[in-house]
């Protein structure tokens, strides 16, 4: 049989696997994680999977949390994995008019492409970027302030449109398509210099057209995490006060020490939340240092059942960031307890974080108060980070190891680079140093 195949062969074949394999993974995440009702909260709980998948789901008694029973995770792919080496990624540069920075990928998958979101001289911009080869489309501007921070973005598959959210004077959001823009909170001018939303971040919900923005705010006494849904024009679906708070538990929670950095991921039913915090007691007393916690919080955003401290351990550890798998959530956060700053991961199932999961990823230290990335594909997470100019990349193995490979050399100092599973390869987005910076996007397929 001979081995030449036409150009147009292959990018048939191409797009005929992209898309099986997109439907197959649509399909298995349809029996993805749910956060718990009532009637799950007796504490029924279900067995571990073959070959280390982890069970369904069900809840450790009482804790408020989904899990996979007792099953671990599988493996990183084999011997052979491409992804595990700088060699096994493609990267190309999707150019934006100006100095491109914090990109942001999502897999799009109804049109089984990519959501390019960033930002550009304070502003945020959005565009479509094809995986195979092919022009992507034209910068779209969801802003106009040119005061934009604090920026993250998601794409939500129930709406079919990518929803950003950043601050500038207030807490906006914007969504595309169509492109609609609101101030969703903070528009108050009597709110203190300092004590507006800061810290936003976003996903858009499981299986309706809403978007769900959770922010770091000022309450009575201390930063706390207030939430709200909103739709895709930006209108907000929450009663009441327009927003819920969600640290707010004063049996088990009091609102002494501040909250900070929230990550936030869909999952089949609702939503998981990680942040940090250094708990300080309400008598004045001093705080100790920050660790990550993480709860899960109901399709209405209504306050958690629970909440899990990660792995609390000396020095400081923050900047968390959270992805939902078919079993169980994967955290990575940025942590210092061996006396060097570097990132670290670790799954949380039932009420816990899931045995020798917790592991350091980095060897280097990572760019300074940048969250990594974290993203999934079934039974496999991967992080991504920045070292200086460097663009780290790591499947998660099921025995506890981790790979590095080195993207690139050249990015932008002071980035972080983002990172989605498209159907059935990794993608990375980053920022290529120059002038201006340039959106680069590196694939592999496992």
């Amino acid at each position: 049989m001979s081995s030449r195949i036409d150009q147009a062969t292959l990018t048939r074949v191409r797009v005929l696997t992209l898309t099986v394999v997109g439907l197959l993974a649509a399909a298995a995440h349809g029996c993805s994680l749910l956060v718990p009702s009532d009637d799950d909260l007796r504490g029924d709980r279900s067995t571990g999977g073959k070959d280390g998948g982890g069970g369904t789901s069900g809840v450790a008694g009482g804790g408020g949390f989904p899990t996979g029973g007792s099953g671990g995770s599988a493996g990183v792919g084999g011997a052979g994995n491409p992804c595990e080496s700088a060699a096994g990624f493609a990267t190309t540069e999707i150019a934006s008019p100006g100095a491109a920075n914090a990109a942001h990928v999502d897999y799009r998958s109804t049109s089984s492409d990519l959501a390019l979101t960033w930002l550009e001289a304070g502003d945020v911009f959005t565009r479509g970027a094809p995986l195979l080869p092919g022009a992507p489309d034209a910068p779209l501007k969801l802003s106009s302030s040119a005061k934009a921070t604090k920026f993250d973005a998601a794409w939500s598959a129930g709406a079919a449109r990518v929803g950003a959210v950043w601050f500038d004077t207030t807490l906006s959001f914007a969504s595309h398509p169509p492109t609609k823009a609101a101030a969703v909170y903070g528009a108050d001018p009597l709110l203190p210099g300092g004590k507006g939303p800061i810290s936003a971040a976003i996903a858009g919900a499981p299986n309706s057209s809403e978007f769900a923005i959770v922010w770091r705010g000022y309450g009575d006494s201390a930063g706390r995490l207030y939430a709200l849904l909103v739709d895709g024009g930006g209108t907000s679906l929450t009663g009441g006060d327009g927003y819920t708070r969600i640290t707010d538990d004063s049996a088990n929670d009091p609102e002494c020490g501040d909250r900070n950095n929230p990550a936030l991921s869909s999952a089949n039913g609702g939503y998981a939340l990680a942040w940090s915090w250094a708990p300080h007691g309400c008598d004045g007393s001093a705080g100790g240092q920050p660790d990550i916690y993480f709860t899960t919080l109901k399709s209405t955003l209504e306050a958690p059942v629970s909440k899990l401290s990660v792995a609390a351990g000396a020095g400081i550890s923050d900047y968390p960031a959270i992805a939902a798998g078919d079993s169980d959530f994967g955290v990575a956060w940025l942590d210092d307890r061996d006396g060097k700053s570097a990132v670290w991961f670790a799954r949380v199932a039932g009420s816990s974080v899931v045995a020798a999961s917790l592991q350091r990823v980095s060897t280097g230290a990572p760019t300074p108060a940048r969250a990594p990335a974290i993203a999934v594909r079934p039974g496999h997470y991967a992080v991504a980070w920045q070292e200086g100019q460097s663009i780290h990349f790591a499947e998660i193995a099921g025995d506890g190891s981790a790979s590095d490979a080195v993207l690139a050399t050249d990015a932008l100092a002071g980035d972080t680079p983002s990172l989605t599973w498209a159907g059935d390869r990794w993608v990375v987005a980053w920022s290529k140093a120059g002038s201006p910076s340039q959106l680069q996007l590196s694939i592999c397929t496992p």
